[in-house]
């Protein structure tokens, strides 16, 4: 079956798309279902809100509560100091807002994961959108998309070493979502809408940069498209408009060198698309110039210096798949596809060995460029070598082996959710008494309140209680090391040291006041809580145990 044009897809295409991006999604909820089997069987505990990198979408729910609250522009509510409101990442905002609108009883942990689903299908539609772009034939298409709606890295090989070695490395496919579109559909809602931008903006870059295309950019073509997806991006993830605009930049300038003159042309398509999203990254710039708390969230994101090893591991099996077509764009660097696909590859990856602390997120959707000198790989080099009776098995076989660190992202929450004891739960589900507590809380205080618990706990304090917590996020806590330690001493503190500790205990800038102490299994873990005895006791539901602390501090 053909196409026949490239950008042409027939309804019967999209509907396999479709039904393919639903199972996918749909094997996503597999934790989720042991969760609903499980709690059937017991109901001492309860899910918090998320499974799959529960701590940062505790962050992206609490945005979506502040957005209900009629908030555009957020706060960190994981820390407890004082700071200014600011925009960042304004689809969970945006998404609260407009669930207000709808309903007063919607819970932004049901808002986050209908939206987290519906974008992640968007997601995949796009990502074969850019294969439609790129190739007419429909085996080619769907070759891609399977690469990279599945394709994951040797994260799960590092694992395996580490278990026989004891030497234990970070693996960056199975650390950070957005390298891979599965894993960031599992987390989040901004990582999807920007590996969307860039899959549709590829798709318009390539499309327009192929030799003898004409078109000029306006609001009757793509350039209003292009316009509009620049401005997303820079909003949704600044890194990945950087990264694009710095591949998009380099491709023009490779254009006008071997044509040996600069072209009108690319110079509107790469002004359509990169300068309407500029007043936007200079807002960001100002903003992370002049508010220390954003300097300290960026910080604590950032990650150490990048192995080159464990890049080359984290890109995995396509890599290797794809060095003949990848050996073949470099030597030929024509402008078909293959120029802008290896400065997009060599961008990301240079990128993330700079000495910046964004570099790890010039790898965001990464493995696009991989899958498609993949694709190209197979097409033209590979399939020679196999008979075609084997063909539709080895590949069968091939897609699972390069979905394996994927199905060990997908299925790790299922280890502590396993464990008869919920304090085992690294926090992704607390005991019902917990949740009864916060509920109860949640009446009685208000957003500037800041609530002390154990780190587990305090992750979903934002959420369930709406006011602040003391160490709750290790990017969105500020002085998150620090405060940890310190959290972890007061609940061994001795009785008359207790007065002086919280006294003592300040924040990033300015001091704060802590107004509540949950003391249950989750803080019995850090210390016997003995500071509990100068508080004043307020309520108990069941191990869980609400204390107010009535020495006030200057904010």
């Amino acid at each position: 079956m053909q196409s026949g044009i490239t950008g042409h897809v027939n309804p019967s295409e999209w509907r396999w798309v479709f039904i393919v991006s639903i199972l996918l999604v749909g094997l996503g909820f597999i934790p989720f279902l042991w969760v609903v089997i499980n709690s059937d069987a017991d109901t001492t505990w309860q899910f918090m809100g998320a499974l799959h990198g529960h701590i940062e979408a505790s962050a992206y729910i609490t945005r979506i509560h502040q957005g209900m609250q009629g908030d555009i522009l957020v706060q960190f509510m994981h820390t407890p100091e004082v700071h200014n409101n600011v925009i960042l990442q304004p689809i969970y905002p945006l998404l609260g807002l407009v669930s207000r609108l709808a309903s007063d009883n919607l819970s932004p942990i049901l808002v986050f994961h209908v939206a987290r689903v519906s974008v992640t299908v968007f997601m995949y539609m796009a990502l074969y959108q850019l294969a439609a772009t790129i190739w007419t034939k429909v085996r080619t298409r769907r070759i891609f998309f399977v690469l990279i709606a599945v394709g994951s890295g040797f994260g799960w090989v590092n694992l395996l070493i580490a278990s026989i070695t004891g030497i234990t490395t970070v693996p960056l496919d199975l650390t950070y979502a957005h390298i891979s579109p599965f894993y960031s559909g599992l987390t989040s809602i901004h990582v999807p809408i920007a590996i969307t931008c860039i899959a549709l903006l590829s798709a318009i870059i390539v499309s327009e940069f192929r030799p003898g295309v004409t078109t000029l950019p306006s609001v009757q073509n793509s350039g209003l498209i292009a316009f509009l997806l620049g401005i997303v991006l820079v909003l949704m993830y600044t890194e990945a408009y950087i990264m694009i605009a710095i591949a998009l930049i380099i491709t023009s300038i490779a254009q006008w060198y071997f044509a040996k003159s600069v072209s009108r042309r690319e110079l509107l398509w790469m002004m359509w698309t990169l300068v309407p999203a500029l007043p936007f990254l200079i807002y960001s710039i100002l903003v992370i110039r002049s508010n220390p708390f954003i300097q300290e969230w960026i910080r604590q994101r950032s990650s150490e210096t990048v192995d080159p090893i464990q890049l080359v591991l984290a890109l995995g099996l396509m890599i290797w798949i794809g060095l003949p077509a990848l050996t073949r764009a470099v030597r030929r660097f024509e402008s078909d596809s293959d120029r802008y696909m290896i400065i997009w590859l060599l961008v990301s990856c240079l990128g993330s060995f700079l000495p910046l602390d964004m570099r790890i997120h010039f790898l965001v959707g990464v493995l696009i460029p991989i899958a498609y000198f993949a694709t190209r790989s197979i097409e033209d080099f590979w399939l020679k070598y196999f008979a075609r009776r084997f063909r539709m098995f080895i590949f069968a076989f091939l897609t699972v082996f390069l979905m394996i660190s994927n199905l060990v992202v997908l299925l790790t929450p299922m280890i502590p959710l396993s464990s008869s004891n919920p304090t085992n739960s690294a926090g992704m589900i607390l005991s019902t008494e917990y949740g009864v507590a916060m509920e109860w809380l949640s009446r009685r205080t208000i957003k500037s309140d800041v609530v002390l618990a154990s780190p587990d706990v305090s992750v979903w304090i934002p959420v369930w209680v709406g006011t602040h917590a003391v160490n709750g996020h290790p990017h969105e806590t500020m002085a998150a090391r620090d405060k940890l330690e310190t959290v972890n001493e007061l609940y061994n503190f001795e009785t008359d040291a207790c007065d002086t500790a919280f006294r003592r205990l300040s924040g990033f800038e300015r001091q704060y006041t802590i107004g509540y102490m949950l003391y249950g299994p989750q803080e019995q873990q850090l210390g016997d809580g003995m500071c509990r005895d100068s508080l004043i006791f307020i309520a108990s539901f069941g191990d869980v145990e609400i204390y107010q602390i009535s020495t006030q501090f200057p904010r």
